[in-house]
């Protein structure tokens, strides 16, 4: 699946390993020994659907997840330690739009154009309050530079 800016996306409910953060991406790591590592039990690999690579390798282990509440879905986030060579990775996988929410984004803009009326700009505000799935409602306000307004609802459906 493809995102708006072209960038390729996970598909939703399965987990794809993360490139590291541009800030440590040239950083060379150092050896670190521990007495001993926490981890989760190997079932834990299958219900976070990790790859099946990462699921059948038994030195691979589960050492901390998180949940990311991003703005369009929620995300849940795994760490998994290669116990055979130290090294680590970062897993996230897309959750499942839930199927009722409350909204989560506000936006005010600007845009300009041309209408019946010729060229124009617009202010607007937007704020969604229902998500359900990918449809979203809320309400929206514009005022144009002639000064007509409008108030009212708003419904889109975002993919």
């Amino acid at each position: 699946m493809s995102g708006h800016s072209g960038r390729v996306l996970p598909e939703v409910g399965k987990s794809i390993q993360l490139p590291p953060a541009k800030e440590v991406r040239t950083v060379e790591k150092i050896v670190e020994r521990v007495k001993y590592v926490k981890v989760y039990p190997s079932e834990t690999k299958q219900k976070l659907k990790l790859p099946e690579a990462v699921i059948h390798n038994q030195a691979q282990k589960v050492i901390a997840t998180g949940k990311l509440e991003a703005q369009e879905r929620p995300y849940t986030l795994s760490a998994v330690l290669d116990t055979s060579t130290g090294e680590a990775d970062v897993y996230a996988r897309p959750d499942p739009l839930p199927w009722i929410a409350l909204g989560k984004r506000t936006a005010i803009g600007m845009a300009y154009g041309i209408g019946p009326d010729g060229q124009t700009g617009k202010l607007y505000a937007q704020r969604d309050l229902l998500q359900i799935k990918s449809l979203y409602a809320g309400a929206r306000a514009e005022i144009d530079q002639q000064g007509k307004w409008w108030i009212g609802a708003a419904f889109e459906y975002r993919f």
